[in-house]
Parts: structure tokens; C-alpha cells; sequence
């Protein structure tokens, strides 16, 4: 009975979160689990459909839990970074200091927009030192992102106590794909575009961002983004975990939203 009503009240908050004109409804999808079998993982998935007004979810109990966002962090972190104006814009470079990091595509001066892209953490550690924690941590508690904790070892967003669920990003995403979050909007625009990763000639267009750690010989890996499709967003976040990952784990994160989505019509 405690887990249920904690699963009731994390949805009631999201609920309550999407003004929707009526209360969207629920709609369990437990079939989408073989997508997840396919590559041996668990997971969840969490859609918010503006057509329905529905909440599209698989795995409630996996939905509600927090989890640290890894790298999807760099959304929010690049959002503050532009609106306070401790970066001026996209194109700031920030220059190398000669580190090998173990990634070629790090090991190199980085626009934040390269960096965005190739998910260099050093460019976005020193990003988040600028703005220092305590300043982040009160604008993520004034968002309601997460648990909103700053704490513990850098990255915090992968190795401190920040955490959040799958349907607190959906939840976070809605709100900034409806341009509803206190930032400029310029901040938010350029964001928006870093987070482009296709767009078809029918006009929809697929934003996100993926992050991945391992603690404790677990594997966790989140997808999160929105579709633009015919006027409307669909957010949608994904995490995926394992205790044994394949060799297509990462593979996996985009392969099964992908899955997801074209049996959503989306």
C-alpha cells in the first residue's frame, strides 16, 4: 500500500502540473516491455500526449523512482549558464587544458554547443563552478527539478546526491517545450536548438538528450527529449537499467524510444 500511494502521489503531482483542461488520463502500457527485453534491460517510459490528454506509462514503480539525471543535467545546467549570462551564448569557446579524458572528441577546445553535443562533462564542470552550487540548487528548488540537491562529489548530477525521476522529467521537459519555465527566452531558444537531433520533411522534429553512469555494478541510462508533430509536444523520458549490460546499452536508450514512439504514431 506504500509503494502505491507513493506512486499515486508522484503522478498526482505531475498531474496537477500539466493544467490540462480536463485530468488527462492514464494509460498503462505494460506490452511495451518487450521492447525493453530486446535488449536486456529494465526500465521505464513515461510520454505525456497532448492529443489524449493522456500519460502514457510503462513500469509505474521504475516511473516514480529518482534516479541521478547524468548527463541529461546538461539541459538544465545550460539553461542557467545562459539566462544568468555566466556563458554569453552558444558559441562561447572554452579552451582545453591539455587533460586527456579518455574521449578524442573532448580532448579539444569546445564551444558550449560542442560541448552540449559530445556531452563533455569538463566544459559543463566548469560551467557549474562558475554559477556555484548554491546558486544552482535554489533555481532547481524555485523549477520543482528533482530532489533539487547539490550536494556530494562532482559531477553532482552523476556522482553527488542530485536525483530525479522519469516522470520529473517529463514533468520539467512539458513545461520547457511549452516555453512555461522562468527563463529568457533567448536562453531557452538556444537550448532548444543544441537539443535538435533530427527533423523530417514532414516537419517533425526530435529533441533530447542521453545520459548514462555505473555505480555498484549498475548500469543506468536515461533518453529524455520531445517530438514537435503537427503544433503539439510530446514529452517523453526514458531510464534503463542493468546489472549485466550488453554491448548495446547505449545503443539501447534511443532504440527503444524510437520503438515506442512509432507504435504511439508519433
Amino acid at each position: 500500500m506504500r509503494r502505491l500511494s507513493i506512486v499515486l502521489g508522484a503522478l498526482v503531482l505531475l498531474l496537477a502540473a500539466l493544467a490540462c483542461s480536463k485530468e488527462p488520463r492514464l494509460e498503462g502500457r505494460e506490452n511495451f516491455g518487450r521492447f525493453f527485453a530486446q535488449y536486456g534491460v529494465n526500465g521505464s517510459f513515461v510520454l505525456y500526449d497532448p492529443r489524449r490528454e493522456s500519460l502514457v506509462i510503462y513500469n509505474h514503480e521504475v516511473a516514480e523512482r529518482n534516479f541521478p539525471p547524468c548527463s541529461t543535467f546538461k539541459i538544465v545546467n545550460a539553461l542557467l549558464a545562459l539566462d544568468s549570462g555566466a556563458v554569453s551564448g552558444p558559441d562561447q569557446v572554452f579552451h582545453w587544458d591539455g587533460k586527456d579524458r579518455g574521449n578524442p572528441a573532448w580532448n579539444r577546445d569546445l564551444t558550449m554547443k560542442d560541448a552540449f553535443r559530445s556531452s563533455a562533462v569538463w566544459v559543463f564542470q566548469q560551467i557549474a563552478d562558475g554559477m556555484g552550487r548554491e546558486s544552482i540548487r535554489n533555481r532547481l528548488s524555485q523549477m520543482n527539478y528533482g530532489n533539487a540537491e547539490t550536494s556530494g562529489p562532482d559531477p553532482f548530477w552523476i556522482e553527488g546526491d542530485l536525483r530525479i525521476s522519469a516522470l520529473g522529467q517529463v514533468d520539467f521537459l512539458r513545461r520547457l517545450s511549452a516555453g512555461e519555465l522562468v527563463f529568457s527566452e533567448k536562453a531557452q531558444k538556444a537550448v532548444k536548438d543544441m537539443m535538435v537531433l533530427e527533423h523530417d520533411v514532414e516537419g517533425r522534429i526530435l529533441r533530447g538528450k542521453t545520459g548514462m553512469t555505473e555505480k555498484n555494478g549498475l548500469r543506468l541510462g536515461w533518453f529524455v527529449g520531445w517530438v514537435e508533430k503537427e503544433g503539439k509536444n510530446y514529452p517523453f523520458a526514458l531510464n534503463i537499467l542493468s546489472d549485466n549490460p550488453r554491448a548495446d546499452f547505449m545503443e539501447a536508450r534511443q532504440a527503444i524510444v524510437r520503438e515506442i514512439l512509432k507504435t504511439l504514431w508519433i
